[in-house]
């Protein structure tokens, strides 16, 4: 029975060992997962942020390169087509024994693709006429550098590079790697397009610019256009590498990613750090020399318009001297309308009809092309305004305060019970303006001008439109008086009289 209970204690003291030793594995693999999934996070963090940084940088590229058109059309609009001459050449004669397909394009003398395929399609025994000429091979992308097939192993089965072949692989980025050995080239995996630079082009005109021979002052918009391509090819290259970086962190997430311990993928995180600090060096400088192309090509739109105006000067001299007599001959007909104006509205005034003579005045004003001859009939709109505003005041004075015995004379007068825009009401019928008599009229103007109850302003604006009224129906001594009268309520009115003729 004692070693019955001996025995069961030894296997629970086992069974504790046992799971305290499972328990304990558990949490360093899950410890061990949290700290890769901790590195692979911050991969993508970084490469997140290169990505972004180098989208920036050849967005940035992209309008810089989008000012050679505006820089070559500055050029072109100022000096024309002849800016960028196409010189005629005449035929090229060909030297014994060179070649025929030697040209400006094709100083090599290379053969073109059809030339090539129909070499190849002749028979074998053909005779060639020349020696193939030597293919150009076009540069080369960096390859990937190889990874050695035996890195797994048992104290790296992530299969991650070594701190000094990172270091190595870092140290020849910027430079040509040498030539792989002869094996069959692995399937070309594409890169993805937010690591592609934008292509610099060139404009036609570029390699001809130096044939131009600028003259006199158009020579600096030529040296202008030169600096601006200058520095739309150091922005280019700042966006080719700031794509270079960003493959280089593409590859370096690749390798955290495919990582199989923390122990691997903590360099290699390590080494995005100065991709991360470069790629965001690179932004930060494109930005001011994208803000140089812009001031170069502000500084060309500039000096276009400073030449420009300097080939207008002789002839804006010679159009403002004949401009200049027309404009005289124009101002005095236009004075001698405008003070025929006047005469003009005068048969409207006559028959009352004020806004009427008011729209004509206007519209011979409007009709007038100088200020002179606006002046010259601003008088006539002015007593048509003010003619306009003392009907307005009778009309309303005499509907507030109807005249008693107002109409007529003796045991005839009647009273006035109102007035419109037409006439005078009265109790006994109606009288159009027109056919209202001078002297009753005045009787009219009298009670209501010379209320005292108005203020002096009121009274000297109204005696004046009294006066200008009465002048134009032929009561030349009444308007005298109300014009006098105007001047002793207002001083400011004095002259008006003679102004609004």
């Amino acid at each position: 029975m004692k070693a019955a209970l001996i025995t069961l204690g030894l296997i629970g003291v086992v069974a504790i060992f046992l799971t305290m030793h499972v328990s304990r594995k558990n949490i360093e693999v899950r410890r061990e997962q949290l700290a890769l999934d901790a590195c692979r996070k911050a991969a993508v963090e970084k490469l997140a942020f290169v990505e972004k940084a180098v989208s920036n940088t050849i967005v940035i590229a992209g309008q810089g390169e989008a000012y050679i058109p505006v820089a070559s059309n500055l050029v072109v609009g100022l000096l024309g087509e002849a800016a960028f001459p196409k010189p005629e050449k005449p035929p090229a004669r060909v030297a014994p024994g060179a070649n025929p397909r030697t040209t400006d394009e094709n100083p090599a003398g290379l053969m073109s693709r059809e030339e090539i395929e129909r070499r190849r399609a002749m028979s074998a025994g053909a005779t060639p006429q020349e020696p193939p000429a030597r293919r150009v091979e076009p540069p080369r992308q960096r390859p990937e550098l190889a990874r050695e097939a035996n890195r797994i192993t048992e104290d790296n089965p992530g299969g991650l590079m070594t701190r000094e072949e990172i270091e190595r692989r870092r140290g020849i980025g910027g430079g040509r790697s040498p030539e792989p050995p002869p094996v069959a080239p692995p399937e070309p995996k594409p890169e993805p397009v937010r690591h592609s630079p934008p292509p610099v082009q060139a404009p036609p005109a570029e390699p001809q610019a130096a044939a131009v021979k600028p003259i006199g002052p158009e020579e600096p918009i030529m040296i202008m256009f030169k600096q601006v391509m200058s520095q739309v090819a150091t922005l280019q290259e700042t966006a080719q590498k700031a794509a270079e970086i960003g493959g280089q962190a593409q590859s370096l997430y690749e390798d955290v990613r495919n990582a199989m311990a923390s122990s691997n993928a903590q360099p290699v995180v390590a080494a995005m750090d100065p991709l991360v600090e470069e790629s965001a060096k690179l932004r930060e400088g494109a930005l001011p020399q994208l803000e140089g192309i812009k001031r170069k090509c502000a500084d060309m739109g500039k000096e276009k318009v400073r030449v420009e105006e300097d080939r207008k000067v002789r002839a804006e001299a010679e159009r403002k001297r004949m401009e200049e007599e027309s404009r005289r001959a124009l101002v005095a007909a236009e004075i001698q309308r405008g003070e025929e104006a006047h005469r003009a509205v005068l048969p409207s005034i006559r028959k009352f009809q004020f806004k009427e003579a008011l729209q004509t005045a206007k519209g011979i004003q409007d009709l007038m092309k100088t200020d002179e001859g606006r002046k010259a009939a601003q008088p006539a709109i002015d007593l048509c305004a003010r003619l306009v505003s003392f009907k307005a005041f009778l009309i309303e004075r005499l509907a507030v305060d109807p005249f008693k015995w107002g109409w007529g004379e003796g045991a005839a007068a009647r009273d006035i019970v109102g007035a419109t825009e037409e006439g005078v009401r009265h109790s006994t019928g109606f009288a159009g303006w027109p056919d209202i008599g001078t002297k009753q009229l005045v009787k009219i103007i009298e009670r209501y001008v010379n209320d005292g109850k108005l203020g002096a302003k009121v009274q000297g604006e109204n005696a004046l439109g009294a006066a200008l009224l009465l002048r134009d129906l032929g009561a030349a001594d009444a308007a005298e008086v109300f014009a006098r009268r105007a001047a002793q309520h207002m001083p400011s009115l004095d002259g008006e009289l003679t102004r609004l003729k």
